[in-house]
C-alpha cells in the first residue's frame, strides 16, 4: 500500500504558546477530531490512548511542538499530526493512494483540515 503525505498549513500571528494551549490536551482533541462517545486513557506522560464510537486513536503530545495522531486499524490514514512553528499551524495525515477518488478525496480533506485549523486560530 503507497501513503502520500497531505498537509494544509495556515498562517497565523497567534504565538506558539497561544496555539499550543488550544490543542494540548486529549478533550481538546476529540472536540476538534468531533470523535463521538471518546474515553480517553492516559498511558505515560505524553500519551494518551482514545476511544471512540469509530476510532481507536494513540495520541502523543510533543510539547510546543505539536500533536500526532495514530489510528488503529485505518489502513486509509494511519498517521494525522498538528505542528505548531512560529506563525504557522499545520495539519497533516498520510493518505492512502486510492486511484479512483484519490484527487476528489484530497480535496476534501484538504477544505476539512483548513476548517480545523481555522476552528483552533478562531476558537
Amino acid at each position: 500500500m503507497k501513503h502520500k503525505i497531505i498537509e494544509v498549513k495556515l498562517r497565523t500571528s497567534r504565538s506558539i504558546n497561544w496555539l499550543w494551549n488550544k490543542i494540548n490536551t486529549p478533550k481538546k482533541i476529540i472536540r476538534i477530531e468531533s470523535f463521538e462517545n471518546a474515553k480517553v486513557k492516559k498511558i505515560s506522560l505524553n500519551n494518551y490512548e482514545i476511544r471512540s464510537k469509530k476510532y481507536h486513536v494513540l495520541l502523543t503530545f510533543i510539547p510546543k511542538k505539536g500533536v500526532n495522531l495514530n489510528f488503529i486499524n485505518q489502513k486509509d490514514f494511519p498517521l494525522t499530526w498538528f505542528e505548531i512553528k512560529k506563525g504557522s499551524i499545520t495539519h497533516g495525515e498520510y493518505k492512502m493512494v486510492n486511484k479512483k477518488n484519490f484527487n476528489k478525496e484530497v480535496k476534501w480533506l484538504k477544505e476539512h483540515f483548513l476548517k480545523e485549523l481555522r476552528d483552533i486560530v478562531n476558537h
